[in-house]
């Protein structure tokens, strides 16, 4: 019997394609990419979480030590429920976005949102589970870094697609945009009816990760949806901090 006043644990972290605090992940060797990880592992055992984003998350790819990350991390952190979501897979990359999960994901989807033919394609991928007396939504997203329009548009599309899945949503991902210097991120919280913590405080940055400055990852739930905890954590693990929050209301 499911109990009443459940809560949800998340933690969104964008894995730098396993380099840590590296330059490249190319100039890496693999055995490097392995213990970056595997800190990666230890930090998601210790945070405890339900469920985990994950950005900059690659299947086998030349350039990353040529494993898949995910399956990799699913197993040292002990998550039996995994989604990857490869949004491009071209000359031997295949890189996306990802969800790490204790509970069954269903109706997933993957969607890739095209970002210029220079720059890496970005994209999400959604799970649905229960929790509580609801079923939920939730979701990994990597958008653009440099263009405004293209993030705009990509989020667009994104609420496009959870709109149609018609479910509450707890979001998680690196947005690449702070809620006060434009306005994309608070368009996309009005189309979907999502709600942010403390959206304007100056606590909460998350990069680069050694000194961050800016709040460009994200944590953001459907309003009627709790935040009884939301924390930031240090790390030398990406250039990424990563973010835990505890979510009720379900």
């Amino acid at each position: 019997m499911t109990r009443v006043g459940e809560t949800l644990r998340v933690v969104t972290l964008n894995l730098a394609h396993g380099r840590g605090t590296g330059s490249h992940q190319a100039l890496l060797r693999r055995r490097r990419i392995h213990e970056n990880l595997d800190g990666v592992a230890a930090l998601l055992r210790r945070l405890r979480a339900d469920v985990v984003g994950l950005q900059e998350a690659d299947g086998p790819s030349w350039w990353s030590g040529g494993f898949d990350h995910v399956d990799y991390l699913a197993r040292r952190a002990e998550y039996p429920h995994q989604l990857r979501g490869a949004h491009r897979r071209w000359a031997q990359l295949d890189c996306g976005t990802a969800l790490l999960s204790h509970r069954p994901l269903e109706e997933s989807l993957s969607v890739p949102l095209l970002s210029g033919a220079l720059r890496p394609a970005k994209g999400f991928v959604a799970g649905a589970l229960v929790v509580g007396r609801q079923v939920v939504d939730v979701v990994s997203v990597h958008v653009d870094f440099m263009l405004r329009q293209t993030r705009r548009k990509q989020l667009g599309r994104m609420a496009t697609h959870l709109k149609q899945r018609g479910r509450p949503v707890i979001l998680l991902g690196d947005l690449n945009c702070d809620w006060q210097r434009e306005p994309t991120l608070r368009e996309l919280a009005t189309r979907l009816d999502l709600v942010p913590h403390r959206p304007e405080a100056a606590d909460l940055a998350t990069f680069p990760q050694g000194r961050p400055k800016r709040r460009i990852d994200w944590i953001l739930v459907t309003r009627g949806l709790e935040y009884d905890e939301y924390e930031v954590v240090p790390h030398d693990l990406s250039d990424h901090r990563a973010i835990v929050a505890e979510i009720s209301g379900f």
